[in-house]
């Protein structure tokens, strides 16, 4: 009905390990360890850490091309993998009223996790 070829509806069972099968929670930015805001949709690192932990393995490339504060891209550090950020707002307007440098602040984010950076700033 309605499908071209030999479709027959079939069943896939998980025990959520592997690939989450519900919502999943993790407290906001503002409670991390660092206890700092830098970006108005900052991410939580440790949901990173268990997005990066369930999609992905050790030595793996994270790809975050919109990084912002650099969350995922210290999550990525902590959980083993290379990681690769690309950001167009170097200097974004945070909250709409200062400027302030994102790429500057994962550069300084990773460097305090012992990570290094390897962030390539675009030409203006």
């Amino acid at each position: 009905m309605g499908s071209c070829g030999g479709y027959a509806p079939y069943e896939v069972k998980s025990d959520g390990r592997r690939y989450p099968t519900d919502v999943v929670y993790f407290k906001t930015a503002e409670s991390e360890l660092e206890r700092t805001v830098r970006h108005s949709t900052q991410k939580p690192v440790e949901l990173g850490r268990y997005l990066i932990r369930t999609y992905t393995n050790p030595g793996d490339l994270v790809l975050d091309n919109c990084f912002g504060s650099g969350s995922f891209l210290l999550a990525a550090h902590l959980e083993g993998r290379d990681y690769l950020g690309i950001e167009l707002n170097q200097d974004a307007e945070k909250f709409k009223k200062d400027k302030v440098d994102y790429v500057g602040i994962a550069e300084q984010r990773l460097i305090a996790h012992g990570a290094s950076p390897g962030v390539v700033r675009a030409a203006a």
